[in-house]
């Protein structure tokens, strides 16, 4: 799950918090209200391609990172996760942009 040295590729230690930072990004933060980014950083680190919401970590350079830990990747699935859950018992019935941006997400972990 570590680094990885070709960059075609990128670490499961990076695909986790990726996906997460997708759900966080575009579900999470303009629907929870109240939210609270587990890392500010974290944007910067795994955001893959998304150039509109900032600056990234260059794709070729993703498979280098040491940092964070494995401990707080999980740590920042198991935030978002919650979050995702105290989200789903509000009504999205309305938000339709929400359930294509959930199945973007899951087919993305996929």
């Amino acid at each position: 799950m570590g680094a990885q040295a070709i960059e075609d590729a990128s670490p499961t230690k990076w695909h986790l918090p990726h996906t997460s930072w997708f759900f966080e990004t575009f579900v999470l933060a303009p629907r929870m209200p109240g939210y609270a980014l587990f890392d500010e950083s974290f944007g910067y680190c795994f955001n893959s391609y998304y150039e509109q919401v900032g600056p990234r970590q260059p794709r070729p350079k993703r498979g280098l990172l040491t940092r964070p830990s494995l401990e707080r990747v999980r740590a920042y699935r198991e935030h978002v996760d919650a979050a995702l859950g105290g989200l789903f018992a509000l009504s999205l019935d309305a938000d339709e942009t929400a359930a294509s941006t959930l199945e973007i997400g899951i087919n993305h972990e996929q």
